[in-house]
């Protein structure tokens, strides 16, 4: 990896503050819903899935996004979505010693990642939560400051910004399910295993 950043101008898995807001940019799993539609190996495929497989084979870094949400000053902690939110997040609350909580019903799916999960029997919600390879950013921020921002960032950028869930104290992350808290245990890509299960 190449490249510099001015003195003090860094975002570091560090950063992140209790009572912090979580948020990231456009929508998660498509990446992985894209490899699901190659794993099919169907002859002839429709635009929707073509769309998948564009994100699976051609994910766009968010750099310039990244570089005007560090511009507004309200950033604590960044991390792209290479390894899945599970387990990418998780690098956060290390990194961090925070504990995190995350609203299922506020991750953003794709109609075309709902669409593919429903025709596999399958639960968008995982490919979301573990997919990986989206190289979308997840953030965080003190309550308030983001918010203002999401119509603008949506011009600028042709984005959405979704918060999805909450800093707290030192804890094993959670997933807020249906009313219902669950463990948000990592399983997404881990670079230290030999083989992908």
């Amino acid at each position: 990896m190449l490249g510099s950043v001015e003195t003090g101008g860094a975002i570091y898995r560090s950063g992140a503050q209790v009572g912090d807001e979580i948020w990231v940019t456009g929508t998660l799993g498509d990446a992985y819903a894209g490899l699901r539609v190659l794993q099919e190996e169907r002859e002839e495929r429709e635009a929707w899935e073509e769309k998948l497989i564009q994100h699976y084979l051609q994910p766009v870094p968010r750099v310039r996004e990244a570089l005007w949400l560090r511009s507004t000053g309200f950033i604590h902690s960044m991390i792209d979505l290479s390894d899945g939110l599970s387990s990418d997040l998780g690098h956060i609350c290390q990194e961090s010693r925070v504990g995190v909580r995350v609203e299922a019903a506020a991750l953003p799916l794709s109609e075309e990642t709902r669409r593919l999960a429903a025709r596999r029997g399958e639960d968008p919600l995982e490919y979301a939560l573990h997919g990986g390879e989206d190289f979308e950013l997840c953030f965080t921020a003190s309550p308030g400051t983001i918010g203002p921002l999401v119509a603008q960032f949506r011009t600028r950028f042709a984005l959405p910004l979704s918060r999805i869930g909450e800093v707290g104290p030192a804890a094993e992350p959670v997933l807020i399910k249906a009313g219902q808290e669950v463990p948000l245990t990592p399983q997404g890509y881990d670079h230290f295993r030999k083989k992908r299960d």
